[in-house]
């Protein structure tokens, strides 16, 4: 797909939007180069703050661009904050990151294939947590952090649907999500962290499940009150 679907205006401001990223993505880059993980992790946290109010911008123009944003943002932070750094995945996401917002800001045609081509659904997040629970419970810490890769860049698409649900699990989620995958690559993995964080995921997710009908109008709606 190409970069600025919604088109017109809208598509400049998530272009100008993406483009406020770039400095901080570009200086987390260079110094996972160098391996200055301190660096890295200080940059890192400029983009976080950078993203909250830029992301409407770039979600109206363009939600596929938006997912894998949030999606390699997401997996640059767990290969940061896992034990030890994981330094060859945390180079490859934050070259992946400057890419995509360059490529964006600049209107080229972004690669969006990576983005699911069907919303997932509370009920298919459920599904991952169970899986990663299950793999993790049984040791294999590698599956279990395979599959919450899955659920992490599944999310963007169904996150609109437990925000309606409820702003606090969604927070909540978001947080976990991370954490959870950054205890499973550690070295050596964080079984019992990783398995209680799940726990109470599941908790928090399962009552939300089947309660929602969610419509392009709450869509518009949620972005009406964070505007």
């Amino acid at each position: 797909a190409a970069a600025g679907e919604g088109g017109g205006d809208t598509g400049a401001a998530g272009r100008a939007a993406a483009a406020k990223l770039l400095p901080a993505a570009e200086r987390t880059r260079d110094a996972a180069r160098s391996a200055d993980w301190a660096a890295a992790a200080e940059a890192y946290r400029a983009v976080v703050n950078g993203w909250t109010p830029v992301e409407r911008g770039i979600r109206a123009d363009n939600p596929a661009v938006y997912g894998l944003l949030e999606t390699k943002m997401s997996l640059l932070r767990i290969a940061l904050q896992a034990e030890p750094v994981r330094g060859e995945a945390a180079r490859a996401e934050a070259e992946a990151l400057v890419t995509l917002l360059s490529g964006y800001s600049e209107g080229q045609a972004v690669d969006t294939s990576g983005a699911p081509a069907e919303p997932a659904s509370i009920e298919g997040l459920i599904s991952y947590l169970k899986q990663a629970s299950a793999s993790a419970q049984a040791g294999d810490s590698a599956a279990a952090a395979d599959i919450m890769e899955q659920f992490i860049a599944a999310w963007p698409s169904a996150e609109g649907q437990v925000q309606l649900a409820s702003p606090k699990v969604y927070a909540s989620i978001e947080n976990k999500s991370t954490a959870v995958t950054g205890y499973l690559l550690s070295s050596p993995p964080k079984l019992d962290q990783a398995l209680s964080l799940m726990d109470t995921m599941l908790s928090e997710l399962t009552p939300l499940a089947g309660e929602q009908t969610y419509t392009a109008w709450d869509a518009a709606l949620i972005l009406l009150r964070e505007g």
